[in-house]
């Protein structure tokens, strides 16, 4: 029987966790039916994935890269992170447009969700190994913006989490905003903004842009 391919394992977690949701929905439509039969009240919508939480208050648009330790030590061996990604020539890439419906964005997973996707960590030891190192590490892989693309957030917001970006190919005409606030990236710098923001990417070059995502849980109160 032939071993399950990296980019294979994480689309049955991608299915997996709609499965859930369609699950969840399931049970409320069951409810509901049973409730104006019994002449009961209607239940609450359901909360996918857990229990209702207020969004936490962006504190900043994009957050102070001092106030993380870790951001020195990835930002010191950027060039090492580059050169595993230019061994991989693209390959193991997978489009979110396929799974997220986020048109232009190609990943190359590391973590999904505190799972370690033992096959692509084997192609990037010493990336994986930097990013191990990362406390509370939630998330992690390379993630490429398509030239002449733009794209905004559409994934499920997670708690108590913020985005990093490190820059490794960071061509002209690429940036991201949330509110007001636009920001472009520089190679060997990270980019840190909050998970529950809805932003916006665009690379109107002719190159594709690349970066080392990270996403890592904080205390809840350095959201507020």
């Amino acid at each position: 029987m032939a071993p399950i391919q990296a980019a294979d394992m994480i689309k049955i977690l991608l299915k997996t966790w709609e499965l859930l949701a369609w699950m969840e929905i399931l049970q409320y439509v069951v409810s509901t039916v049973f409730a104006r039969f019994l002449g009961q009240s209607q239940p609450q919508p359901p909360q996918l994935f857990g229990s209702p939480k207020p969004l936490p208050t962006i504190r900043y648009s994009f957050y102070p890269s001092s106030e993380y330790a870790f951001v020195d030590l990835v930002e010191a061996n950027w060039r090492l992170v580059l050169s595993e990604l230019r061994r991989l020539e693209n390959k193991g890439f997978f489009s979110w447009e396929e799974e997220l419906l986020r048109e232009g964005s190609d990943l190359f997973e590391l973590y999904v969700h505190g799972i370690k996707i033992e096959e692509n960590c084997r192609l990037c030891p010493e990336t994986t190994h930097l990013i191990e190192r990362i406390p509370n590490l939630v998330s992690a892989g390379f993630l490429l913006l398509a030239p002449s693309t733009h794209t905004a957030s559409s994934t499920e917001p997670i708690d108590d989490c913020l985005h990093c970006h490190l820059g490794l190919i960071t061509p002209n005409q690429c940036g991201v905003q949330i509110e007001e606030i636009c920001q472009t990236w520089r190679e060997g710098r990270c980019l840190i903004f909050d998970n529950t923001a809805q932003y916006q990417m665009w690379n109107w070059s002719d190159r594709p842009r690349v970066v080392l995502l990270i996403d890592f849980k904080v205390p809840a109160e350095l959201l507020l």
